[in-house]
């Protein structure tokens, strides 16, 4: 079975964290624009921290995401995993009604602590194949012998990987969904 990450994979959490960010008023602490986040070299932790204690338990900021947008409506059409695995602090009927309006296959969905690496709770559902753009749960997921893809983003597009986790870069999802 094939399972998905939803934030930086599916949904693109930087460029509404950012929009947050700037209707707060701290555009100045963050990138110029809502898409670019390889340009915050050295994070703001204080700015990070302020928008986060606004966001993390705001619903309404976790079901009104956008969608990345190299997902147009086909590729989301032809994506179809067995479950959906995420660190998400809203509960998972937020994320569910998130796949659901944004016109994802419908399957089940598992929030796990933010804290967690995911790798238990994928070995107990019986996934197989994993796609996440967190490079520490990508190799802890790797670790534990599910085959998990590291999706390419910014954030961790310049992240060196280990020689035997290089191949398991993607830069689509089409690798996944043939």
């Amino acid at each position: 079975m094939t399972g998905l990450d939803v934030d930086g994979v599916l949904a693109d959490f930087v460029a509404g964290f950012l929009i947050r960010a700037k209707a707060m008023g701290l555009a100045h602490r963050f990138p110029a624009t809502t898409t670019d986040w390889r340009v915050w070299h050295s994070p703001d932790e204080g700015a990070f921290a302020t928008v986060w204690e606004t966001i993390k338990d705001e619903h309404a900021f976790w079901a009104n995401l956008p969608v990345l947008p190299e997902l147009d409506a086909a590729s989301i059409a032809s994506i179809n995993p067995g479950c959906y695995v995420t660190a998400r602090p809203c509960p998972t009927e937020v994320t569910m009604g998130w796949l659901y309006h944004s016109g994802f296959a419908l399957a089940p969905v598992v929030t796990v602590d933010v804290h967690s690496t995911k790798a238990r709770e994928l070995k107990a559902m019986g996934v197989t194949e994993f796609v996440e753009d967190k490079v520490a749960n990508f190799i802890a997921i790797n670790d534990i012998g599910i085959r998990c893809y590291l999706l390419t983003q910014p954030s961790n597009e310049d992240h060196v990987l280990p020689e035997q986790y290089r191949s398991l870069r993607i830069h689509t999802l089409d690798r996944c969904f043939d």
